[in-house]
């Protein structure tokens, strides 16, 4: 994969003004820094794929870890990384641009066996307390979408899981496989099916290098169009925990005008999270779905199709849909009810 493209010098510089690419790792992310060689280097997906753009760049890689992604972040402002294998998220693109993900992480919450709690969304409501790892791309997200409950955060997660429990909170908040790896410290816990939203991983790099960033970017999708990013994932056996999202070159990007329209001849809209989604799953839940409209385009361009706030959305209260947009999904309009709707998703068997 590196051989493919050879980098013009400039953007060579650009990239490694000191003649090394130094990658910035999250060392706390288990799934993607799986742990250390017998020299002591990093490794797994997200230290493989920052060598692996070094060998691109035709020079040498040094690691640069972190023990916190909001450390990593803040340094983005600083002389001490390159490129950067973080979770992407608003509140860090100050200083730093993001290529698209090259996968994703399901988060979601942990709740008391007895909590009468049972989807993600029923977590956010007056007089939940929900405790979260400062810091962490998820946390984030909830500081910005928590319309009701009460969002507590705290240094490490050994901290949150010690405050979830020693103040019998309603929630504690957390990545999928993590809070699976954890649950012997948080006894008679359960987890909430689905996600309230997936962490999307991507490289990133300081703002101001554009040629850089089109090469890095062209190389992150290179790696999930050629299967490398796959391999990595198998070769790391963390595949069962991350997806790699939908590769821009692939979505379909749906006009304007069909929203507009779709809004107007349907009587409901559904938002639909898409995990690994394949043709042949889109084409058989358009089937069944029928005459019903299942559109997937970029979020932003979805967002700003239905309208974002009271002012400029294409049907009342729509708006409140554009706001949930995240991840990886899609639009469908359909005159279904809710439960026919849930009976023909829960119907889909791959083959």
């Amino acid at each position: 994969m590196a051989a493919a493209c050879a980098a013009p010098p400039e953007v060579v510089k650009e990239m490694a003004p000191t003649g090394k690419l130094r990658v910035a790792l999250n060392m706390r992310n288990e799934l993607l820094v799986s742990g250390k060689s017998a020299s002591g280097e990093p490794e797994g997906l997200a230290p493989s794929m920052g060598a692996a753009f070094a060998e691109m760049l035709g020079v040498p890689v040094e690691f640069v870890p972190y023990e916190s992604a909001d450390k990593l972040a803040d340094d983005a402002k600083e002389d001490k990384w390159d490129v950067a294998m973080i979770g992407s998220d608003p509140a860090r693109a100050e200083f730093i641009d993001f290529t698209a993900p090259y996968c994703q992480i399901e988060a979601t919450y942990a709740v008391p066996t007895t909590s009468g709690l049972r989807t993600c969304a029923e977590a956010d409501k007056a007089g939940v307390r929900i405790a979260g790892c400062e810091g962490a791309a998820y946390v984030l997200w909830l500081e910005r979408n928590l319309k009701n409950a009460t969002l507590q955060k705290f240094k490490g997660h050994d901290a949150t899981y010690e405050q979830f429990r020693e103040t019998a909170m309603e929630a504690v908040a957390g990545l999928r496989p993590k809070l699976k790896k954890d649950g012997a410290q948080r006894p008679g816990t359960r987890l909430l099916p689905g996600k309230f939203m997936a962490v999307e991983q991507a490289a990133a790099t300081k703002k101001g290098r554009e040629q850089g960033f089109k090469l890095l970017s062209q190389f992150v999708e290179e790696a999930k169009k050629s299967g490398k990013v796959k391999e990595l994932m198998k070769k790391f056996k963390v595949e069962k925990d991350l997806a790699i999202p939908c590769s821009q070159a692939i979505a379909l990007l749906v006009p304007v005008k069909l929203v507009d329209s779709s809004c107007e001849k349907f009587a409901r809209l559904f938002l639909v999270s898409i995990e690994n989604e394949r043709n042949q799953f889109m084409q058989e839940i358009r089937r069944r779905l029928r005459p019903g409209k299942l559109v997937c385009a970029k979020n932003k361009v979805m967002q700003t199709a239905l309208g974002l706030s009271p002012e400029s959305e294409c049907q009342d209260n729509v708006h409140k849909i554009a706001e949930m947009i995240n991840g990886h999904c899609a639009l469908l309009f359909t005159n279904s009810t809710p439960e026919e709707v849930e009976s023909a998703f829960a119907g889909y068997r791959p083959s």
